[in-house]
Formats: structure tokens, sequence, C-alpha cells
């Protein structure tokens, strides 16, 4: 009768075993997905800080303003097309690095800005 006993709990020892096991390949799946959507956002957000960047070394190189009226139309000129690619990082920067705080949602990144996506000045 004992032996009866042991294989009984041998059994239901097995059977949680095997519980925990699936348990801790679900989290270990629940971990790789999180760490993959870690690192998507990494790489957005280094990308956003490289757009940033360019965007400061655009106004930094901006010319002081001209005392003529002809300088000051072109200096209004290289304003707006600076002003535009301001606008279109603004933006990018509103689409493309909302992710939620909720790392379990699949919030979807958008493609990184590039040199590329600003006008040339």
């Amino acid at each position: 009768m004992p032996d009866l006993l042991y294989l009984l709990q041998l059994e239901a020892h097995r059977s949680q075993l095997g519980e925990l096991k699936d348990k801790a390949q679900d989290s270990e799946s629940d971990l790789g997905a999180t760490l993959s959507q870690l690192q998507e956002f990494e790489e957005s957000l280094r990308h956003t800080e490289d757009d940033l960047n360019h965007v400061l070394d655009m106004v930094q190189s901006q010319r002081l303003v001209a005392g003529d009226v002809e300088a000051i139309r072109d200096q209004q000129d290289a304003f707006k097309v600076r002003n535009e690619g301001f606008s279109l990082v603004r933006e990018k920067i509103r689409q493309g690095t909302r992710v939620e705080s909720d790392f379990g949602n699949n919030s979807e990144l958008k493609p990184p800005l590039t040199k590329q996506s600003f006008p040339a000045v």
C-alpha cells in the first residue's frame, strides 16, 4: 500500500513540474517579446535624438539677421525651409515615437527619420 501512495505522490509532483515548466516557458516568451519592444523603442529614440541633433545644427548654422531688404528676404526663405523641416520632425516625433506605457500592447513604431527627410539648405 505505501508504494501506491508514493506513486500517487510522484505523479502529482510530475504534474506540478509540468505546470511549472509551462509557466516558465510562457514567462520566457513574454520577456523575449518585451525585450524586442524595448530594443525597437531604443532604436526609435536613437533616431529621434539624431534628428534633433540635426535640427540643432541647422538652427546653429542660421546666419545673423541682415540689414538690407534682399538679404532679409533670403533669410526669410531659408527660415521657411527650415521651419518646414522642424514641422516635419515635430510631426514625426508625435507619430513615430508613440509607445504604449504597457508593453503588453502591440504598439507599432513608425519608421525613424533620416537626414534625407530634411530639405536641403
